[in-house]
């Protein structure tokens, strides 16, 4: 089931409207609609735990982490893996290969690394 999938059903088991989902999320009944859709692959980050909330489950399970009945959802989420950040950051771009997710990851590894040696510098 993918995330829009999952959304849906749970509003409707949850007896909710679009509108009310929205509402409580902070969005427009047509952006709930599309994620239900797939109209909008990536929810803004800010949004998914309000969605999890209103929705009774949580955000690991709605972007696709672990699935309910999954054993290792009791025990907590699982640890995120460099893949599940590629797909959060870069998994709805459609103009980018799977090369130029990686470079971009790289990129990105790399100004963190640089980042977190500039403040152990500056705290001593």
């Amino acid at each position: 089931m993918n995330s829009g999938e999952k959304i849906k059903a749970l509003r409707l088991a949850r007896g909710l409207t679009l509108e009310e989902v929205g509402q409580y999320v902070g969005v427009g009944k047509s952006t709930v609609r599309k994620w239900e859709t797939g109209a909008i692959a990536n929810m803004r980050r800010d949004k998914i735990p309000k969605l999890a909330e209103v929705l009774g489950t949580t955000p690991a399970y709605i972007i696709g982490i672990y699935e309910e009945g999954d054993p290792s959802a009791g025990a907590g989420p699982r640890p995120v893996s460099d893949e599940d950040i590629k797909a959060a950051f870069w998994g709805g771009e459609q103009d980018l290969s799977p090369e130029e997710i990686d470079a971009l990851w790289a990129e990105t590894k790399d100004y963190i690394a640089f980042r977190t040696a500039q403040r152990k510098k500056k705290k001593k």
